[in-house]
């Protein structure tokens, strides 16, 4: 067996393992990890807001309320889904619909980016490094510019602090208060874990106003924060999400890695052990070759040397016979002959 053809084999599955390991780990991998498809979201807040019903009344006392932001993703294309958004605020006491924002972007399966406005994600990546980002769209128009902060723990998991600080035009959602200009002063704090992108708690403030003669006038103050009831859930499936982050990329690449690993050991073990019975086979068929041609030369051996020892006994006996000279010089020569002969069977039989 030569070389090549002893190692075609385990290279052609060394390479397709290799090939599939590859294909796990930088394809197959990171589509399970950020299936867009089916991303569903559903977060809940609580907090306290004050809202004016006329603008330049003096500030209601503060009201319990709660917020539901949702989101749903839709396919839209092989690389494009619909995100729909929902968010709505609540008084807690009355469940009076305090405000509602309703939102639809498209977001590019790979990146996780809106396809506008550019370089904002609909959410924190997976992997989320420890740099500044644009994320979500405030009241669904204006991208979130988070800068961050530094790194902390919550509740077991190391996340990542992240502030926003920005000031958007809400008069579309204030009809009530046209034609005045609503501005809004919005800050947020976020806390986000890394490997997964998910929020696992955040709060907001912000402040509605309109400018009259060069003075802020508040139409709303509020403030919300992830519940604890919702961030214990989140934290929940973060975890689980981490874990089974961790069987994609670690254990079923360990998992392939050794089964390759094993065929590949299978195979040269088979190879050896085939190479083996061959040289054995070969061996053998040379040992019988050679036994048969001891037999073969012994045979030929015996059967040449009777016939030269009859013809060496006869030119002895034709040496007194025929006593000239000429003639003793010819038996001489034949003598010499059957001598070499003798010779060269011996040097045959030794050898055999």
């Amino acid at each position: 067996m030569t070389f090549q053809s002893q190692y075609t084999i385990p290279i052609i599955v060394f390479v397709t393992g290799i090939a599939l390991i590859v294909s796990w780990m930088l394809y197959i991998t990171p589509t399970l990890e950020n299936d867009l498809d089916k991303f569903s979201q559903l977060d809940f807040y609580v907090g306290k807001s004050r809202t004016v019903d006329t603008i330049g009344d003096k500030m209601p006392d503060p009201t319990t309320i709660y917020s539901i932001y949702n989101q749903q993703a839709s396919p839209v294309n092989s690389t494009t889904v619909k995100i729909t958004g929902s968010y709505n605020i609540y008084d807690a006491a009355t469940e009076k619909k305090l405000w509602d924002s309703n939102s639809t972007n498209l977001v590019d399966k790979k990146t996780g980016k809106f396809l506008s406005p550019a370089d904002t994600y609909f959410r924190f990546p997976q992997n989320t490094q420890k740099q500044n980002y644009q994320v979500y769209l405030y009241s669904g128009i204006d991208p979130q510019p988070f800068v961050y902060l530094g790194e902390t723990s919550m509740k077991g998991l190391d996340v990542y602090k992240f502030s926003c600080k920005m000031t958007s035009d809400l008069s579309d959602s204030y009809p009530e208060f046209h034609p005045k200009t609503i501005l809004s002063d919005y800050t947020c704090t976020s806390w986000i874990e890394p490997v997964t992108g998910n929020e696992v708690y955040y709060e907001e403030s912000w402040t509605d106003y309109t400018v009259i003669d060069g003075k802020k006038i508040p139409v709303s103050i509020g403030n919300t924060h992830t519940a604890q009831y919702a961030q214990e859930i989140t934290i929940q499936e973060t975890k689980e999400k981490m874990h089974l982050f961790d069987i994609y990329g670690k254990v079923i690449t360990i998992l392939f890695a050794t089964i390759l690993a094993s065929i590949m050991i299978a195979i040269i073990v088979y190879q050896k052990q085939k190479q083996k019975i061959t040289e054995a086979r070969i061996k053998k068929e040379k040992d019988d070759k050679l036994t048969a041609i001891g037999l073969l030369s012994s045979r030929l051996a015996h059967d040449i040397r009777n016939p030269l020892a009859v013809i060496k006994n006869g030119i002895s006996l034709l040496k007194h016979e025929v006593t000239d000279q000429k003639s003793q010089e010819r038996f001489d020569m034949i003598d010499k002959a059957i001598a070499a002969i003798i010779h060269q069977i011996n040097d045959v039989m030794d050898f055999v």
